[in-house]
């Protein structure tokens, strides 16, 4: 609605989402792929152990 209405606050050019997908696909496929291990930690924990 913001859109819409003009507020565009909280989006991003047309460019910028292409440049994000770009960007982030390979991250994607490495997590699907097993490549990369997708680390799980509880929400508000300080994240996993340093290595």
């Amino acid at each position: 609605m913001d859109v819409l209405t003009g507020d565009s606050t909280l989006s991003i050019r047309g460019d910028e989402a292409e440049e994000s997908w770009r960007v982030l696909t390979p991250v994607l496929q490495a997590w699907a792929e097993n490549r990369v291990p997708l680390e799980d930690y509880p929400a508000g924990s300080p994240g996993p152990p340093p290595r």
